[in-house]
C-alpha cells in the first residue's frame, strides 16, 4: 500500500510553533516588563518608607501615631520616584500620591501603617513576630503586549516596604541615674548604701553650720530668658540660681563654694538676691542696713544672679548661705549644699544614706518568677514586647515636676503587664545586693545566665592590657567574668574618657562597633528627680544614657592603651555578694550606627538606626 502523502504538515508544525515562539515572547517581555515595574514599585515604597522613619520620634508600637509629618514624608518621596513609564501625567508634576490615598485604609491606592504586635498583620512575606511602619506603593497597571495575542491584555503589580527606628545596643539595665548626675564615672547602684546621691567635697568651712535649711534637689539654673538649664554655659552671663530654704535667719550672704579648691579665698560672695517671681528684683537684705534675711520660720524660695567669677570657671560649685554678722556668723551645713556645673565639669554620684531603692526600677517579667524578675533584666534586658522608651511629655513641657501617672500625658506604666513604650517607672525599694550578684554574675539556673559570664574579655582590653577575665569566687563556686574597660574600644589614641563623657560632645563616632556587644555596655534611663524611699511614685524618664561597666575616670588620659582602671574595674565584692558597681556615663554620639550591630527598639532619644525589614 502506498503510503499517506506528509506534504502539509510541515505547515501546521509551523503554526504550532508560532503560537508556541508568540506565548514566549509574551512571557519574556511582557513578563520582564511586570518585573521592572515590580521594581520600580519596590524602589517606590522603600523610599516612601526610609522617609516615615526619619520622622518616626518612636519605635513602632500598635499605640502610635503616624503623624501629618510622616504622611506628607511618604508623599513627597513616593512622588519623586514615580515609576516614569506610569500612563498616568501625574508623575510629571509630581502629584500622583495624596495624603488622603496614604490614610484611607485602601492598600490597592497606597497606605501608611503600623503592623505587627496589637496591629493588623505585616503579611506572610515577613516573620510573625516582626513589627514596623509598613509604606504600600499604589497598585501599578500593566498593559502587556505579546500577550494580547493570548488573550491576556493586563496585569497588576504592587509592593510594600516595612521599616522602623532602633537603637544601637543590646540591653536596657534595670537601674537609673538622675539628671545631673548622668555623664562621668557614677555609682550606678551600692546595695550596702543604698540611694544615689551627689557626693560633696570638702569645702571652705567644712565645719561650719547655722540655723538655715536648705532643700534638698531645690535648685534650677535658669538662662536670662528664663529658661530652665541643666548647667551654667562657661563664660555666660546673667544666669540665675533659684533654690527654696527654711528658717532663713537673718541671712546675708550667699555664697559659691568650689569643689575642687577649699581655699576659703576662692568663695565667691553676694548679697543681692531675690523671692523668686519678682520682676522688680528687690533685695532681701538691703544695704544698708546689711541685717540680713530673716522672714521668720516660713520656706521661702530665692534667686541670686551666677557671679562672673563663678560663671568663668569651670567647676562643679556648691551654694550655701551665710546667717548674722562677719565676726561671729557661720556659713549653712556643707552636707546640704546645692550643686551647680559650670563648663563641661562632670558631677560625681555616690551613695547616701536613705534607706530603699538605690537606684533600681521596676520592669516586669512573665517568664520567672517575680523575686527573679531584677536580676534576669539584669541579664537579659527587658522582656519583649515590653519596651521603654521617653515621656516625650515630660520632655518638652517645662512644667513637669518628675512624677508622671499612667494615662495622662502620654505616661504608660507597666505593672504586670508588658507594655511596648513604657516611659513611667516605678523604684524598687529593698533589693538585696543578691540580686545584683545574680544578674551579673551567678544566673538563674535555665532562665538566664550571669550577664558578664557570656563573653569573654576582648583581646587587650582587661585593667592591665591582657586578655584576661577576672576570675572571682563566690560561695564557694567560681566564675569567670568579662574585665573588659571603655578605653579599650577607642578607633584612635587621641580620644578620651573626659572627650565623650559630657553633653556637649560633637566629634562623631569614635568607639569600635564591638563595644555594642560587650556585656557590660548597656542603656540606663534617666529620671528627673531623684526617687523617694517607699516606691509610691512613678517616675518619668527623660532621657537615656549610655553606659559602660569600669571604674576607668573620665580624665583626659584616659584613652586607649592608658590602662586607668582598677582591678575591680566598676566592680566591687565584698564577702559573697557584689557591694559596688561603677560606670562611666557617655554621649551616645561616639557610638557606631552603621553595619552588622545589635539592634533594640528606639528609646526615644540620642542617635535613631534607620532600618528596612526583610
Amino acid at each position: 500500500m502506498r503510503p499517506r502523502s506528509e506534504r502539509g504538515a510541515t505547515a501546521i508544525i509551523t503554526a504550532f510553533m508560532v503560537v508556541v515562539l508568540f506565548g514566549i515572547a509574551a512571557l519574556s517581555v511582557d513578563l520582564g516588563n511586570a518585573f521592572a515595574r515590580r521594581t520600580d514599585n519596590q524602589t517606590q515604597a522603600d523610599y516612601g518608607a526610609l522617609a516615615a522613619a526619619r520622622k518616626q520620634t518612636t519605635t513602632a508600637k500598635s499605640s502610635m501615631t503616624i503623624t501629618t509629618d510622616m504622611v506628607n514624608a511618604v508623599v513627597t518621596a513616593m512622588n519623586n520616584n514615580q515609576p516614569q513609564d506610569d500612563t498616568s501625567t501625574c508623575w510629571t508634576t509630581k502629584t500622583c500620591i495624596t495624603a488622603t490615598m496614604l490614610t484611607d485604609g485602601q492598600l490597592a491606592n497606597g497606605e501608611i501603617r503600623y503592623c505587627g504586635t496589637g496591629g493588623p498583620s505585616c503579611g506572610t512575606n515577613y516573620a510573625s513576630t516582626v513589627k514596623g511602619v509598613q509604606v504600600f506603593a499604589p497598585r501599578n497597571k500593566i498593559d502587556y503586549g505579546f500577550a494580547n495575542l493570548l488573550g491576556v491584555s493586563s496585569g497588576h503589580v504592587q509592593a510594600d516596604a516595612l521599616v522602623n527606628v532602633f537603637t544601637a545596643g543590646k540591653r536596657v539595665m534595670p537601674m537609673y541615674a538622675v539628671q545631673g548626675c548622668d555623664y562621668g564615672l557614677q555609682t550606678l547602684a551600692d546595695p550596702a548604701n543604698n540611694v544615689s546621691t551627689p557626693v560633696v567635697p570638702t569645702l571652705a568651712y567644712n565645719a561650719d553650720t547655722n540655723n538655715t535649711n536648705l532643700a534638698a534637689a531645690s535648685g534650677v539654673i535658669k538662662d536670662a530668658s528664663g529658661t530652665v538649664s541643666a548647667n551654667v554655659p562657661l563664660n555666660s552671663t546673667n544666669y540665675t540660681f533659684t533654690f527654696t530654704a527654711g528658717k532663713f535667719a537673718k541671712t546675708r550672704y550667699i555664697g559659691f563654694f568650689r569643689g575642687d579648691d577649699s581655699d576659703p579665698l576662692k568663695v565667691q560672695k553676694t548679697k543681692v538676691f531675690w523671692l523668686d517671681g519678682d520682676a522688680t528684683k528687690t533685695p532681701l537684705n538691703p544695704v544698708p542696713p546689711d541685717t540680713g534675711y530673716d522672714p521668720g520660720n516660713q520656706n521661702q524660695t530665692v534667686t541670686v544672679t551666677i557671679p562672673a567669677a563663678v560663671a568663668q570657671t569651670p567647676a562643679i560649685w556648691w551654694i550655701r548661705v551665710f546667717d548674722d554678722p562677719d565676726a561671729t556668723g557661720k556659713w549653712s551645713k556643707a552636707s546640704e549644699a546645692l550643686p551647680i556645673r559650670v563648663g563641661d565639669t562632670v558631677l560625681e554620684c555616690a551613695s547616701g544614706p536613705s534607706a530603699g531603692n538605690f537606684g533600681t526600677l521596676k520592669f516586669p517579667r512573665t517568664d520567672v518568677t517575680s523575686s527573679e524578675e531584677i536580676p534576669a533584666n539584669i541579664a537579659n534586658g527587658l522582656q519583649p514586647p515590653m519596651t521603654a522608651e521617653v515621656h516625650q511629655w515630660a520632655v518638652q513641657n517645662s512644667t513637669s515636676t518628675g512624677l508622671c501617672t499612667d494615662g495622662l500625658d502620654g505616661a504608660v506604666v507597666s505593672t504586670t503587664t508588658l507594655r511596648a513604650g513604657t516611659n513611667c517607672v516605678d523604684t524598687d525599694t529593698g533589693l538585696s545586693a543578691q540580686f545584683a550578684t545574680k544578674g551579673l554574675v551567678q544566673g538563674g539556673g535555665a532562665a538566664y545566665a550571669g550577664v558578664l559570664t557570656t563573653q569573654n574579655t576582648r583581646t587587650g582590653c582587661s585593667p592591665n592590657g591582657s586578655n584576661s577575665n577576672r576570675n572571682i569566687n563566690l560561695n564557694s563556686v567560681g566564675y569567670s567574668i568579662n574585665d573588659d574597660v571603655l578605653s579599650c574600644y577607642f578607633t584612635d589614641t587621641s580620644t578620651s574618657i573626659y572627650d565623650i563623657a559630657k553633653a556637649s560632645y560633637t566629634a562623631g563616632v569614635k568607639l569600635d562597633p564591638a563595644i555594642l556587644r560587650s556585656p557590660r555596655f548597656f542603656y540606663v534611663p534617666v529620671l528627673k528627680i531623684q526617687p523617694g524611699s517607699g516606691g509610691s511614685q512613678t517616675y518619668s524618664i527623660i532621657d537615656f544614657r549610655a553606659a559602660f561597666l569600669t571604674d576607668e575616670t573620665a580624665t583626659t588620659s584616659a584613652t586607649k592603651g592608658s590602662h586607668t582602671g582598677t582591678n575591680n574595674n566598676g566592680v566591687v565584692i565584698q564577702g559573697q555578694d557584689i557591694k559596688q558597681l561603677k560606670v562611666v556615663f557617655f554621649n551616645d554620639d561616639a557610638l557606631p550606627v552603621d553595619g552588622d550591630i545589635p539592634l533594640i527598639d528606639y528609646l526615644g532619644s540620642g542617635n535613631r538606626v534607620i532600618r528596612l525589614i526583610d
